[in-house]
């Protein structure tokens, strides 16, 4: 599995990862390309040691947590870069 390139990952580790629909919905509607990866392996959860992992196309780990957060729309503008647009307007 590649992740560079076309757009952000989630990966959902582990049998009992929550279900990410928050996040993928919020990240569709700011046009912000996301493909979910579901590894039920518990062993992918222990390496790993959280259940969410959100890559950035450049491969980076743009976030990581066992739940996905309640001010989803946060997460998604600052993995995103929306929040430098707001604090210091388009440059």
């Amino acid at each position: 599995m590649t992740c560079s390139g076309r757009g952000f990952v989630l990966l959902r580790l582990g049998p009992e990862a929550p279900d990410p629909f928050a996040l993928a919905k919020v990240a569709k509607q700011r046009k912000m390309p996301l493909q979910v990866v579901t590894l039920g392996e518990p062993e992918v959860l222990q390496r790993y040691g959280r259940r969410f992992i959100l890559v950035r196309p450049d491969g980076h780990v743009a976030w990581r947590g066992d739940e996905i957060p309640a001010h989803v729309e946060a997460l998604v503008d600052r993995v995103r870069g929306r929040t430098l647009v707001k604090l210091f307007g388009d440059i």
